[in-house]
């Protein structure tokens, strides 16, 4: 899986937790968590992507075409720090 395929595979879980651009659901409620840590499973062993970039990316590609509140773009940092933290865990804990 290439970067821009992880990328866009985000983006496609955040348009199902924000559907009308905002106001979505708390996204640690399943099946979004596991949803989006299935998505990262799958991606790591091809592209070890930090969340710090999946950041970057969204704030590009995503947000300029969302009118999400302080609260969302919150939630969203919340689920790359999410992802940053599944990767140093398998960086550090090899399965």
């Amino acid at each position: 899986m290439t970067e821009s395929e992880v990328l866009s595979q985000i983006v496609e879980h955040l348009d199902l937790i924000f559907p009308d651009g905002g106001n979505g659901p708390f996204w640690s409620q399943e099946p979004y968590r596991s949803d989006l840590f299935k998505l990262f499973a799958a991606s790591y062993e091809t592209c070890p992507i930090h969340g710090d970039r999946i950041w970057l990316s969204l704030k590009d590609r995503w947000f300029p075409r969302r009118n999400l509140s302080e609260q969302d773009s919150r939630i969203v940092f919340e689920i790359c720090q999410a992802w940053t933290e599944w990767k140093y865990a398998w960086d550090k804990f090899p399965r």
